[in-house]
């Protein structure tokens, strides 16, 4: 989907999410704050209306729509590409009439039974995270023998029910879901073994921005600010271990610190290398080139004996001219002698001219 690692910005549209609660309940506000994410590089907004954190309580549907809509509209309107943070059905749908490209689903569909048939026909992209229960139970869901391969094995378990209700393989992607259900210890060794979760083939979102478990690194009383730090660092860490995309609220420093990664890839790369990927591209386009001109003149059509019959045509209607002309003008000269006799004759008739001014 990108030869980058992809930025997707957190916009809590909510009164009670656990790091920017209230901030952008406002609809302005919410706005401004999308816009100004986007400015600073993330190339999709995620928008949420309800809050999962952990002990978090439900909302409806429709409180949650006319939190998030107006906000969607307002930003595709405006050229960017828009996530809905959702585990409901309907503000799904509402969301991609209104512009969504992806559905983020902390659930993977589990929370609402008609979430992945309603995606499929939608044409949005789905993204499926790994879940066991409810925020105000989650917790107590944490129960693994080895939790990177009980996640790996139950994703690949709701992969294959997403795709039997339709979602198409080029329009899923999955998150290990960090946080939920999950103990400290659970993220960490899934983040250190991502690979394992790759294996099943499908882009991979990771979301560790401002969570708990990074909590545990810093002081007791570290500010959003400095869990930040540890945030940014997870996700240079997942994009160098080829994740898609990364979920992140401080989306200024994580581009910053993904261009110094980039950049710092690049210079990794052998110099053969590099001359090899521009000779590759230089004969791709040399051969797009040739294709498309062959296609050309395989469009371009000559009959030739349809031509030689079109100029013959046109020779003998040329012949056919010129014979008119030829008369036409042989006849105006005899008309005209015929007058010049006549009026001789009558001058004669009239003894007007005189034999010697004849012979004169």
């Amino acid at each position: 989907m990108a030869n980058r690692t992809l930025i997707m910005g957190v916009l809590n549209v909510t009164p009670d999410s656990f790091s920017d609660g209230g901030r952008f309940l406002d609809t302005g506000a919410a706005i401004d704050h999308g816009m100004r994410m986007a400015e600073q590089g993330a190339d999709i907004i995620d928008i949420g209306g309800e809050s999962t954190r952990p002990g978090a309580a439900r909302v409806t549907p429709e409180e949650e729509q006319l939190r998030v809509v107006p906000v969607i509209a307002s930003l595709t309107r405006n050229g960017i590409a828009v996530s809905i943070d959702t585990m409901n059905a309907a503000t799904a749908l509402l969301a991609v009439e209104n512009g969504a490209a992806y559905v983020n689903d902390v659930s993977g569909g589990l929370a609402d039974y008609f979430m992945a048939k309603a995606v499929s026909a939608t044409g949005a992209t789905f993204i499926a995270s790994h879940w066991r229960g409810q925020s105000a139970t989650m917790d107590k869901q944490a129960i693994y023998k080895d939790a990177p391969s009980d996640i790996t094995r139950e994703l690949k378990q709701r992969v294959e029910d997403l795709l039997a209700d339709g979602i198409a393989p080029d329009r899923l992607i999955l998150d290990p879901g960090l946080g939920f259900a999950k103990t400290e210890a659970h993220n960490w060794q899934m983040l250190g073994r991502l690979d394992e979760l790759m294996a099943l083939g499908y882009p991979l979102l990771v979301g560790a921005s401002r969570k708990r478990f990074l909590s545990a690194l810093l002081p007791d009383d570290a500010s959003l600010d400095e869990r930040d730090n540890a945030s940014v660092a997870v996700s240079v860490l997942a994009a160098n271990a080829g994740a898609w995309g990364v979920r992140v609220h401080d989306v200024a420093r994580t581009h910053a610190a993904l261009r110094v990664l980039d950049s710092w890839n690049r210079g990794a790369e052998r110099p053969d290398t590099v001359v090899d990927e521009i000779f590759l591209t230089e004969r791709q386009e040399s051969r797009a080139r040739t294709e498309a001109l062959a296609e050309q003149i395989n469009e371009l059509t000559f009959d030739f004996d349809a031509e030689l019959a079109i100029a013959r045509e046109l020779a003998l209607e040329e012949v056919t001219r010129t014979t008119i002309a030829g008369r036409v003008r042989d006849e105006i000269v005899h008309e005209a002698a015929v007058v010049a006799e006549a009026a001789l004759a009558e001058e004669l008739a009239q003894g007007e001219l005189t034999t010697g001014e004849l012979n004169g």
